[in-house]
């Protein structure tokens, strides 16, 4: 076996090891969430209409995306906040917020980019 196929296993063990934790941790996120969430993570700190642009969806699918990921309990949902994400209020204009990586979100974030870059 070449040492380039053990390197796809590997990659392959890790990721799906890492899917696990992200189902452990969040329970089943949607492919939307999923997308957010990697968007949030390669830029650590995004507005709203960054994400909307970015990835071509609604502001309303965005912001249920974010409130899902993020730390806060939603009243209309059964689950526990998830915690990857955190909502923060720009300080000079109160009306702009940013979804911002908790720390559970950075480590989430680092073991992802550890996958892919052996």
């Amino acid at each position: 076996m070449s040492n380039d196929t053990k390197n796809k296993g590997v990659v392959l063990r890790g990721l799906q090891e890492t899917l696990a934790d992200i189902y452990r941790l969040s329970g089943e996120l949607t492919l939307t969430q999923m997308r957010v969430l990697v968007y949030v993570i390669r830029r650590e700190k995004v507005t709203g209409s960054d994400i909307c642009k970015a990835l071509d969806l609604s502001r309303p699918t965005v912001s249920r995306s974010i409130a899902t990921l993020a730390d806060e309990k939603i009243s209309r949902r059964d689950m526990d906040p998830i915690g990857f994400l955190r909502i923060e209020h720009d300080p000079l204009d109160r009306r702009v917020k940013y979804a911002v990586l908790t720390e559970k979100g950075k480590a989430l974030g680092h073991r992802i980019v550890e996958l892919f870059n052996p």
